[in-house]
């Protein structure tokens, strides 16, 4: 398991017309790409807006750019848990946009127009950071004519 986190803002802002940008370095891995968890948890209490619209990027720089911004791939909506805590996190799977990129960097853009949501950030955090959380999966080796059970 890999975690990375890049965001150089002094909070992770979502509210309305702000969008909150999270740049993350993709680590380096050492097998395919079995799972990758995007994390946020709360800076500021309460978080005003239950559900956060998540775009992704691929991206060349450690740094996010306008060009970043205007073309990210939707995700989902991340739907935080009511009584969410200082510290406690709130994951949103982004599996299938890290095993699509071929660029250094992913860039993850969170959007609300219901609320107000301060998330951590590297310089002001209760633990820890937005992060990116990468699992591998093992290479099989391959045996000819094994058979495989799946229950």
């Amino acid at each position: 398991m890999v975690k990375a986190n890049r965001e150089q803002k002094q909070h992770l802002l979502v509210a309305g017309y702000i969008i909150g940008d999270v740049d993350c370095q993709i680590p380096s891995l050492d097998g395919p790409i079995g799972n990758a968890l995007f994390s946020v948890n709360p800076y500021a209490l309460p978080l005003w807006a239950p559900q956060v619209s998540v775009y992704g990027a691929a991206s060349t720089s450690p740094s996010i750019s306008v060009a970043d911004l205007s073309s990210p791939t939707f995700l989902g909506t991340l739907t935080l848990p009511s009584g969410l805590g200082y510290g406690q996190d709130v994951f949103f799977d982004v599996t299938n946009l890290l095993r699509s990129v071929q660029t250094p960097y992913v860039d993850f853009i969170l959007e609300s127009t219901s609320g107000i949501d301060v998330f951590s950030s590297l310089s002001s955090n209760d633990g820890h950071p937005s992060q990116l959380t990468v699992t591998t999966t093992p290479e099989l080796t391959s045996t000819p004519d094994l058979p495989v059970s799946c229950c």
